[in-house]
């Protein structure tokens, strides 16, 4: 009886000492827990102006050089065309090209005029020659 009694007292004192050495693990996960909520936290308030920062240090300002055309790419009807008259204008490309996106079933249906047909209706508008 003397052994199981010793048996006993060896289980719960391992027992006892895994309690303890997990404790301080228990501590640790719960402290990188916190610190990864935090930083996510912020990470998330504030990547708005990280964001604006990081495209404001991807933007290049070159200035415009004489070319052997320009190309006004779909989309933007309200700024391409006429970016790219003033360079035509300015002397910088002698051509303007007219990229063809993917005609969507309303143009195809001839509901809408397309992308091109709007582009280049602007840009003789504009005093581009076809």
């Amino acid at each position: 009886m003397n052994m199981i009694a010793e048996s006993l007292a060896n289980q719960e004192s391992a027992a006892a000492e895994l309690v303890l050495a997990s404790a301080p693990r228990r501590g640790r996960w719960l402290r990188r827990l916190v610190f990864l909520a935090l930083a996510g936290g912020l990470l998330f308030a504030f990547s708005h102006p990280l964001m604006s920062q990081a495209a404001q240090w991807w933007i290049v300002s070159d200035p415009l050089e004489k070319a052997d055309a320009v190309l006004v790419l779909g989309g933007g009807l309200e700024s391409r065309p006429f970016g790219a008259a003033e360079i035509y204008k300015r002397g910088l490309a002698p051509i303007v090209l007219i990229a063809q996106p993917e005609i969507g079933p309303v143009v195809e249906m001839h509901l809408l005029p397309s992308d091109v047909e709007v582009t280049a209706a602007i840009l003789r508008k504009l005093g581009v020659p076809d």
